[in-house]
């Protein structure tokens, strides 16, 4: 989080995490296609909906995040890379919280990031089983939260870092 909302108690978190979704989200608009028909042109915003994100156990924020509409009628999210599809944690804190557990426990883990270890467990599980060989071929883990998304995403292009198999993203490195 960032130290100016968190020196700042006047600062509502949900309203600079808000402001800096849209930013983001203007920044990419124009280099915005769509992930079914590929078509760069007439990309419209189509509804809203609430997002809850996790950035530790304890601090929480609520954002809207809008849907994309293509004239081919399919729809769509643009999440910025610390947000994995289908998972309320940031990737921030689930790469923490995987690097803790490997250099020391689960339960030291558990203790320090106050995240049950039953979730630690299913974490490190999909880690393992899905992203470990490409992350520690391209030594992820040393990396920045951002820069790991963005590498491993060069990789796969189908699946973000820490995303869950069965769910599909749009391939999100050429938004760099």
């Amino acid at each position: 989080m960032n130290h100016t909302v968190k020196n700042n108690p006047c600062i509502d978190p949900n309203t600079y995490y808000q402001k800096k979704y849209d930013q983001y989200l203007f920044q990419k608009l124009d280099q915005l296609q769509c992930p079914h028909c590929q078509n760069p042109a007439e990309l419209k915003p189509h509804a809203r909906y609430p997002r809850n994100i996790y950035l530790t156990a304890t601090k929480r924020i609520k954002i809207m995040v809008p849907r994309m509409i293509c004239t081919c009628g399919k729809t769509f999210v643009v999440l910025p890379p610390a947000v994995i599809p289908f998972k309320r944690y940031v990737l921030d804190t689930v790469l923490a919280v995987i690097k803790a557990s490997k250099e020391r426990s689960m339960y030291q883990a558990e203790e320090q990031f106050e995240i049950t270890s039953s979730l630690i467990q299913y974490w490190f599980k999909q880690f393992n089983q899905w992203h470990s060989a490409l992350v520690k071929a391209f030594g992820l883990l040393e990396l920045a939260p951002s820069e790991a998304a963005y590498q491993y995403n060069l990789y796969h292009q189908q699946r973000r870092l820490m995303q869950i198999v069965s769910a599909w993203t749009q391939p999100f490195h050429d938004l760099f």
